[in-house]
C-alpha cells in the first residue's frame, strides 16, 4: 500500500475502546479488553509523507484482544493479534502485505509479537504456581513414601523390621527401637547405603505408616464419641496419640486434648 493510498482510510480510523465487562466489586473482577503495543516506527520518508497527507504521525503497532482477571494488565489469554498502523489510541487495520510494502520485507521479517501476547502474564503466573504445587506434592511425605515403597531395598528393610516385632502384642518403645535399628542396618549392609540416607528414608516410611494408622484410629474415635461411647472413643484417641508421639508432637498433643474433651463429656453425662 503506497502512502498516498492511506489518506482516505485514515479519515475513518476507529477509536480503540475497552470492552472489559463483568468487573463486579463483590466478586473476582474479570473481563475482556483490547491492547495496542508499539512494534516499530515507519521509515522516515514514509512517515513524513503520511503525516503530510493525513495529519497523523503513524507507526506500526500490534493490536490484540485479551481476557484478564483482577486487573486489565493481568492477562490470562490473548487472541486475534495483528499488525496495524496507529497513533495514540487510534488504529487502522492493514494487511501484512501492506505492512511489507511500507517497511520492507527484511524489516517485516524481523518484527516480533509482544511477549504479553505470546505468554500472557497471568497464564505464566498460573503455570509457575502450578509447577510449585506439583513440586510440593512430589516432595510431600506421602508421595515420597509411595515412591520408596516401590523400591525393593526398603521392602526388604520392612520385612526385617516386622521380624523383630511380636505378632502377639503391641511392641514397646525398646522393641520398636531395636527393630528400626535392624532395618537400617540391613540397608547399610546389604545395599551399601549411607547411614544418613538409610535412617532418613526408613524413618520417613515408618512415620507415614504410623500417621495413616493414627488417622484411621482417630476417625473411629470420633464415631464412638458421636455415639456417646466414651470409653471406646478414649481408647482409640490414646492409641492414635501413641502412634504420633515419636513423629509429630503437635499432633500427639492435639489427640491427647481430644481425650480430655471426651473425658469431660463423659463426666457431664454422668459417667455413662
Amino acid at each position: 500500500m503506497k502512502p498516498q493510498l492511506l489518506a482516505a482510510a485514515i479519515l475513518v480510523l476507529p477509536c480503540l475502546t475497552s470492552t472489559a465487562r463483568a468487573r463486579d466489586q463483590k466478586a473476582i473482577p474479570f473481563g475482556t479488553g483490547e491492547a495496542l503495543v508499539h512494534v516499530c516506527d515507519l521509515p522516515p520518508e514514509v512517515r513524513a509523507e503520511l503525516r503530510q497527507q493525513t495529519q497523523f504521525d503513524l507507526a506500526v503497532g500490534f493490536f490484540y484482544q485479551h481476557f484478564s482477571v483482577f486487573d486489565e494488565e493481568f492477562n490470562f489469554w490473548s487472541w486475534d493479534g495483528k499488525y496495524v498502523l496507529y497513533q495514540g489510541r487510534r488504529y487502522l487495520n492493514v494487511t501484512d502485505e501492506e505492512i511489507v510494502q511500507l517497511i520492507g520485507r527484511e524489516k517485516y521479517d524481523s518484527l516480533g509479537k509482544p511477549l504479553a501476547y505470546r505468554i500472557p502474564f497471568a497464564s505464566l503466573t498460573a503455570a509457575v504456581i502450578g509447577f510449585a504445587i506439583g513440586v510440593s506434592i512430589y516432595r510431600s511425605a506421602p508421595a515420597r513414601t509411595k515412591r520408596l515403597l516401590k523400591d525393593a531395598r526398603y521392602q526388604g528393610a520392612l520385612q526385617i523390621y516386622s521380624q523383630h516385632l511380636s505378632n502377639e502384642r503391641e511392641a514397646n518403645a525398646e522393641e520398636k527401637k531395636s527393630a528400626i535399628a535392624a532395618g537400617i542396618a540391613y540397608l547399610q549392609r546389604e545395599h551399601h547405603m549411607t547411614a544418613h540416607k538409610a535412617e532418613a528414608n526408613f524413618l520417613l516410611i515408618l512415620a507415614e505408616f504410623d500417621r495413616v494408622r493414627s488417622y484411621d484410629l482417630r476417625n473411629q474415635a470420633a464415631l464412638h464419641e458421636r455415639e456417646g461411647e466414651w470409653e471406646r472413643s478414649i481408647e482409640y484417641y490414646e492409641q492414635a496419640a501413641e502412634l504420633q508421639k515419636d513423629w509429630n508432637r503437635k499432633d500427639c498433643e492435639f489427640l491427647l486434648a481430644c481425650v480430655r474433651r471426651v473425658r469431660s463429656k463423659q463426666s457431664r453425662a454422668g459417667g455413662e
